[in-house]
Order: structure tokens, then sequence, then C-alpha cells
């Protein structure tokens, strides 16, 4: 099932980004040429495990090894586009890359040194960096949910995005990975209402 699975997501995913890229310009926002490479070799994954320490949580493999090594995009609004709404922010942000792993968990333990054993820097592996001090992390053990790990703490720090890594990019690609859905809740990706009233006021904004 799992190859089967990534094979479509990869498929699907490519045709769901071009048709997002355009539908975004076309509503005057700046769309950075999104990157998905190719699917990560099994090299590349064993010296990411041996780097790490530990195996990759095996849904998170599925889609490094099925969908792709490293994927990124990035958009926003253009100068002469003003948008506003009460829940999204209008920009979109997401990547991963099976070679910055390490990367990532080294900055994450650094961030952890102050807090106990029990907390989400310190049990968890970050697979998207925000470039700001935010991740989105796998947990390690028993569970794959996606947690976000928020730099400023508080109630946000922690929070449970998704039951898995590939749940979370199939769910939140519908929502062009607007970064207002991280903090709508911890069932907002899963919702159908909301991703459609998402969908809803892009297509409601006046071209450019």
């Amino acid at each position: 099932m799992g190859v089967r699975f990534a094979e479509v997501v990869s498929s699907d995913l490519r045709s769901r980004l071009v048709a997002l890229s355009r539908q975004l310009r076309k509503y005057g926002f700046e769309v950075e040429a999104f990157e998905l490479d190719p699917p990560a070799t099994p090299t590349e994954i064993r010296q990411a495990e041996t780097l790490l320490g530990f195996a990759l949580p095996p849904r998170l493999r599925e889609l490094l090894s099925g969908v792709a090594a490293h994927f990124e995009m990035h958009w926003g609004p253009g100068d002469d586009l003003e948008v506003g709404h009460r829940d999204f922010c209008g920009f979109g942000q997401m990547n991963w890359d099976v070679a910055k792993l390490v990367d990532n968990l080294e900055q994450a333990r650094s961030w952890g040194q102050s807090a106990g054993p029990k907390d989400p820097w310190n049990r968890t592996l970050p697979v998207v960096d925000f470039q700001d001090g935010d991740y989105l992390a796998v947990e390690l053990g028993e569970t794959e949910r996606v947690l976000l790990l928020w730099h400023e703490g508080g109630e946000d720090h922690g929070r449970v995005l998704a039951p898995d890594f590939p749940s979370l990019v199939e769910s939140w690609v519908q929502a062009g990975f607007d970064r207002s859905f991280l903090l709508l809740g911890d069932s907002a990706l899963r919702d159908p209402k909301q991703l459609a009233a998402w969908q809803e006021w892009i297509c409601s904004l006046d071209e450019a």
C-alpha cells in the first residue's frame, strides 16, 4: 500500500502545485518556483538514518523515498496586492529535505536544552524549517503525529496538526500551505469546510 500511496501523492502533488501556482499568480500573488525533487534513494535514506542515529519514522520514510527527497514552495502577496481575511494570512510556505534532517535535529536540541525531556523539542524530529525558529516535527516513538514547534512557546508549542507527515501534506496542500492554518486549531487542516473557505477566498480576489 505504501508504494501505491507514494506514487499517487507524487503525481497528484505535482499537478496540484502547478494548478495552485497558476491560480495564485492569476490573483496577483508572487510564487517562487516550487522544487519537487525525485524520491530519496535507499543510500540517501541510510545515510540520514546513520547520521541521526535512529531509523526514520515509517510514514516519513515513505514520503521521502516515494514522493520527493526535497520539496520547497513559498508564495505571498505581490507589491500591488492587498489581502486581508479574518482567518487567512495570505502567504504560504512548505519545505522538507532528507539532507537537512540532521541539521534540523541539532537546532531543535539547542532550543530544547533548557526544556525537559518530554518537551516537544526533545522528543521529535523536525522536518519543516520555517527559518524563523519555528518547525513542524514528527514525534519519535509509538506515534508519528506532526507537531508545531513554536519558538515563542505558549499554548501553540506542541500543537498537533496531523496524524503523520504524508497526511499533513495531503490536507495542507488544499490550502496552498497557507501558514495561518498552523494556528487555526488542531482540526483545521482536516476540516473540509475550512479548506473550502480558503479556496473560496482565493478565488474571490480580483485579478491583478
